[in-house]
């Protein structure tokens, strides 16, 4: 055996959201007599802890090439951030690059569209790049802008990629011709999960099992919940416009304006005061103060997907959905916007319910007849778990990483 394959990774945050969480599951995974992993992380937080666990991988630090800003932009502001930008590229990439030259780097692997330099770097350094693309960067967004356009920064993406991995077919998709000119080039590699093996007595436990009872009462306990009996629905993740937050809201409020009471469980952290103002005052408005519960962000997961009945996941332009697997994985069936890579994950009617964009009506209609039709929720909640179990599975994303670690080495030595 051959010495083991040294990766840099370039990871623009430290902070665990859906992104990290995925970069550290793969690190943890590949074969550590295979790989050497170093992770140069641009901002501090708890993934350092993380990776600093592992044997086979040592974590570095660089500072990012600003080229996605999270707020909207006037033209103005567009030219200051490319000369920012100008002024910056030379000394970060060659830091990168004198990483690269120091620890004899193989391959570097970015993992977000976000960061730009391990691009550079790995060109000059004359080795081979993997852009891992985890966002719908050709969508508008108002928190995704980036300096140098959408449509430069996806044949950016293209000329400085040796592979393009993409975690669904809508984030493969937008890179239209290119994928079309070379399909081998973009390759779909789903997030995963790190799942215990699913035996049938785990898929087939039942909603009104008496264990399930118990786990339920302990973990509203540790949430700090009143231990009353209510359906409840569940929202994970940012509080933003683009997470659609508000439209469950609002569905929430039609249901309790039609006399259908129910619990929503929010655990999150709101990204900007303007956002949280607007919903606090829809609470306020609709007199939900006693029916919502924010329960900031939370780290484990675990006791929220014991005590849900139902997730909602209204996002618009949801890239993948890794919170959807993780609440089919914890029993938990899902209701989603049918965008993004929703319908990549879910078989309407069979492993969860979408509705249209936007369509709150459709939303609480489908919230209302799943608290009422419970046998079809079960239904739901059994066969989701079997899939995720089947399709988003660990091994199988690092046996399909290994396969484009070999590939762009082999093709590089053949250059």
């Amino acid at each position: 055996m051959g010495l083991p394959i040294r990766i840099l990774y370039i990871c623009h945050d430290g902070d665990l959201y859906g992104s990290q969480q995925s970069l550290n599951l793969m690190i943890k995974h590949l074969p550590r007599e295979r790989y050497q992993c170093f992770v140069s992380i641009a901002r501090p937080g708890p993934l350092r802890n993380l990776l600093e666990q592992y044997p086979n991988t040592l974590v570095l630090s660089h500072k990012r090439l600003q080229w996605v800003k999270h707020d909207p932009r006037t033209w103005l502001q567009r030219v200051g951030d490319c000369l920012n930008l100008m002024a910056t590229v030379v000394p970060r990439t060659l830091y990168l690059y004198n990483t690269i030259r120091r620890e004899k780097i193989n391959v570097v692997h970015t993992n977000s569209t976000v960061s730009l330099e391990g691009a550079l770097a790995a060109a000059i350094a004359g080795i081979p790049h993997i852009w891992h693309i985890r966002e719908l960067f050709m969508e508008t967004s108002p928190k995704f802008n980036l300096t140098l356009g959408r449509r430069f920064s996806r044949w950016f993406i293209d000329r400085f990629s040796d592979e393009v991995i993409c975690i669904s077919e809508a984030v493969r998709k937008q890179f239209g011709h290119f994928v079309a000119d070379d399909p081998h080039k973009y390759q779909l590699v789903y997030n995963a999960l790190e799942l215990e093996p699913a035996s049938e007595d785990q898929v087939l436990f039942k909603l009104n099992d008496p264990q399930r009872d118990i786990l339920r009462a302990l973990s509203l306990h540790g949430l700090g919940l009143p231990e009353i009996k209510t359906f409840r629905i569940g929202y994970i993740g940012r509080l933003s416009v683009g997470k659609g937050f508000h439209e469950l809201l609002e569905a929430f409020t039609q249901l309790q304006n039609r006399g259908v009471y129910a619990e929503l469980l929010v655990a999150g952290n709101f990204v900007d005061q303007a956002y949280e103002a607007r919903i606090r005052d829809m609470i306020e408005r609709g007199r939900l103060g006693h029916t919502v519960r924010f329960l900031g962000y939370r780290n484990d997961l675990k006791s929220l997907y014991e005590v849900l009945d139902v997730l909602v996941v209204p996002s618009v332009n949801e890239p993948f959905g890794r919170v959807v697997i993780e609440a089919m994985a914890n029993g938990v069936p899902c209701i989603a916007s049918e965008s993004g890579g929703i319908p990549e994950i879910i078989d309407q009617g069979m492993t969860g319910l979408m509705y249209p964009p936007g369509d709150v009506y459709a939303l609480a209609g489908l919230i209302e007849e799943v608290m009422v039709a419970f046998w079809k929720l079960e239904t739901i909640r059994q066969n989701a778990r079997r899939m995720v179990h089947e399709r988003f599975n660990i091994e199988t994303q690092v046996r399909m990483l290994n396969e484009c670690y070999q590939s762009v080495i082999a093709r590089h030595q053949l250059l």
